[in-house]
Formats: C-alpha cells, sequence, structure tokens
C-alpha cells in the first residue's frame, strides 16, 4: 500500500475497520501461514511461468508444489525450472468447471490471457498489452481430477487460482475435493475485468459459504490514472482443519 495516494490507504482501513478488523503494521507472510497449517501440497492454478512457486522457494517453503500452466511457451520455461526441484511438478493444463475444450484468448502480454473477453475497463488500464492476437485451443481439467492424480490421502493443501476471472469456475470443478483443501489465494478484482468474471465481494461470499475466512490481504493493481484499485490478492484459510 506504500505507493497508493492517502485518500485510497483510508479509504481501505476504513473498509476493513468497518468489517471489525484492524491493520497492523507487521503481518504474517504467507509462508508463515503455510508451514503453521502444515500445508504438504501447494497447487499452483495459472502458474504462468512458475513466479509463484519461484517466490514460495525463495522464502523458505520446502514442500511440494504443483503447477497448472495451459500456454506452451511459458509452461516449457515453468517446466524446466521444476525439473531442477525435486518437488515441483508442472502440468501443461488449465482448470475449470469441467473437463471440455475451450478456446483461450492469447493477449499480446500473456499475464492478460484468459479464457474470458477483456471488458473495456481492463483495455483502458492495459491498452494494446490486453489485445487478443490469437487463440490456443486447450482441454480444461478438474480440481476433482487433479487432487486424484496428485494429493495422497491426509495431506494439507493449499490453493492459488490466478486465473483471469475464471476463479469461479476454477471452484466449481471441485465438488469432491473443496472440502479437503485447507487455504486458498485468489487474485480477486474489485469490479469485474472480463465478460463473466465474478469480482471480490462474490468470490468472498462463496469461499465463506465453502468454510473459508480471510487471513491475508495484498493490493495487486492499482489504476493511478483514475485512482482505482482493480484487483487484490486474497489469502483464506478454514476455521479448523481440512475434512
Amino acid at each position: 500500500m506504500e505507493d497508493m495516494p492517502p485518500s485510497v490507504k483510508q479509504l481501505i482501513k476504513r473498509a476493513i475497520r468497518s468489517a471489525g478488523f484492524e491493520l497492523i503494521r507487521k503481518r504474517p507472510h504467507l509462508v508463515d501461514l503455510l508451514v503453521m497449517r502444515n500445508i504438504d501440497v501447494v497447487f499452483d492454478v495459472g502458474a504462468s511461468e512458475g513466479q509463484f512457486a519461484e517466490y514460495l522457494r525463495s522464502n523458505g517453503y520446502r514442500r511440494r508444489i504443483v503447477s497448472f500452466e495451459p500456454l506452451p511457451d511459458a509452461f516449457s520455461i515453468l517446466q524446466r525450472k521444476a525439473a531442477a526441484d525435486g518437488a515441483w511438478t508442472g502440468v501443461n493444463a488449465a482448470l475449470g468447471a469441467s473437463e471440455r475444450s475451450v478456446a483461450l484468448n492469447v493477449s499480446r502480454s500473456t499475464v492478460y490471457s484468459s479464457i474470458l473477453p477483456a471488458l473495456p475497463v481492463l483495455s483502458d488500464f492495459a491498452g494494446s498489452a490486453v489485445e487478443v492476437v490469437r487463440q490456443h485451443d486447450i482441454v480444461l481439467s478438474t480440481l476433482d481430477a487433479e487432487f486424484c492424480r496428485h494429493v495422497r490421502e491426509g495431506e494439507q493443501v493449499f490453493l492459488k487460482i490466478d486465473t483471469q476471472g475464471y476463479e469461479q469456475e476454477v471452484l466449481a470443478g471441485a465438488q469432491s475435493c473443496l472440502s479437503r483443501i485447507s487455504g486458498a489465494q485468489l487474485e480477486l478484482s474489485l469490479t469485474p475485468l472480463y465478460k463473466g468474471e465474478t469480482p471480490l465481494a462474490g468470490m468472498v461470499a462463496l469461499l465463506e459459504r465453502n468454510g473459508f475466512h480471510m487471513a491475508l490481504f495484498e493490493p495487486v493493481t492499482y489504476d493511478k490514472a483514475r485512482s482505482v484499485l482493480l484487483q487484490i490478492d486474497c489469502v483464506f484459510f478454514r476455521e479448523g482443519p481440512a475434512c
């Protein structure tokens, strides 16, 4: 929050206090929470070139990571990194509500690539970077299917989703395994940036209905030209151990 205008900082602080919480200067690091919760496996959905896994490793997380990335160029880089790490697995796939074929819109800057079309608010912010340069046909897997392949009985799982507006669809593919997930981090938009995206309030409500509470958040995308916060990373955990 350091580079945000004071007015925006105060707005965020007031919203948090009105919900019954208080900001503190020193907050726990994500890896601290993973260790405290005894997380055995991190599912990294929308992994790109493996930046999130590298972030976990550089901050001391040493247990298993399974990263999912559908774009071949990004996956090739991710796979090379994973191959040098004995506890990191790369999977060339995207996840959704069901196993089916879809077209992925590949943007000029691949960080904006999504199954969903971008809305004008994102185009206004990112300009030509969000322009679709091609479509790439992919076959979706589901969290339920990948859970069976990669998670052993009794393991504690943390789920990270960064899928450019497709987060609810990813969770919809976890009908059987969601109750076994201990925590999650999602990049969420305050207002939709992609057509069909469920924004922050709806996703928080969905996770709360499934037994999660917000434990940590971090502003991610801020539109300085309009003084608008667009996206935040939200970390959720269950009150008790996963089933």
